[in-house]
């Protein structure tokens, strides 16, 4: 169950103007500064979570992406044709490891 920002705002509000009216004692203003970092915490942690989400929808992958990620279908035809010719001229016996 999320939270509204808003009563977190509020909160934070709250403990803003506590903070002020304990001035006097240091530790007591520290608490309640450490209570809105903790209340922006939520805010701030949310927010990476909605960004988050957003990111994991699927997107389509263009032309450029595909190529990059699997580089151009003709330089990996050469790189086949030339280890078939390596194995013919190495007096290999076929293909397969198993081929003897």
């Amino acid at each position: 169950m999320a939270i509204p920002n808003e009563t977190i705002l509020k909160k934070m509000m709250h403990e803003l103007q506590q903070a002020q009216l304990s001035q006097s004692n240091h530790s007591q203003m520290v608490r309640h500064i450490e209570n809105v970092r903790l209340l922006s915490d939520l805010i701030v942690d949310d927010g990476h979570v909605e960004q988050q989400e957003r990111s994991r929808s699927p997107k389509a992958i263009s032309d450029d992406e595909m190529k990059a990620m699997f580089g151009s279908g003709t330089s990996s035809k050469k790189t086949n044709e030339k280890h078939e010719s390596e194995a013919e001229r190495d007096d290999a016996n076929g293909k397969s490891i198993f081929d003897f």
